[in-house]
């Protein structure tokens, strides 16, 4: 059965703004002063934004939360 083009977008977008999070936060580690407190919040925001990207995928439902055991428990 072919997916919805909306859950496509959807998820499409989460993983977008995932990568661009992941991005920031090897620019952060790899500066000339590195920042690693920078870098970290980036990594988790990729992580956050990745999982959202999967439950899209998978059709389940997630609160608006930044806590990733939050985000990953059924809604």
């Amino acid at each position: 059965m072919p997916r919805d083009p909306l859950v496509i977008q959807e998820t499409r977008a989460w993983l977008s703004k995932a990568d661009e999070d992941l991005s920031a936060s090897e620019l952060c580690l790899h500066a000339r002063r590195p920042l690693p407190a920078s870098a970290t919040y980036h990594a988790q925001q990729a992580a956050e934004k990745s999982i959202k990207a999967w439950l899209t995928w998978n059709g389940l439902a997630f609160r608006k939360t930044h806590h990733l055991i939050e985000i990953a428990e059924p809604a």
